[in-house]
């Protein structure tokens, strides 16, 4: 598996300690950059920084990756069999999608 292209705008968020509350039945309650400018969403334990147990999932899915130019975080699709989805829409592969924030 190839690594994914990691945009040239990911930087750790300033704080280091930004969470994500994640939505799903599976997978860690809250999501942490910890100094990481992007983490890698799927179902593999070798090959993703946050694993989910579903069987939608692809083994690489998702990159959730903090943008240092604007502050906001964004997810793009790998190129994933089932797709992500945001508020229920899914979104285009390879294209950064902001994540509202509360």
């Amino acid at each position: 598996m190839s690594a994914p292209n990691i945009p040239s705008w990911a930087g750790p968020p300033p704080d280091n300690e930004f969470e994500l509350k994640n939505k799903l039945s599976s997978g860690p309650e809250t999501i942490k950059f910890n100094e990481r400018s992007h983490l890698i969403v799927g179902r593999s334990s070798s090959d993703a920084t946050v694993t989910i147990a579903s069987t939608t999932a692809s083994r690489v899915h998702a990159l959730i990756v903090h943008n240092v130019e604007d502050g906001q975080v964004y997810v793009i699709d790998l190129k994933s069999a089932h797709g992500t989805h945001i508020d229920g829409n899914r979104i285009s592969a390879d294209k950064p999608m902001a994540l509202k924030i509360n």
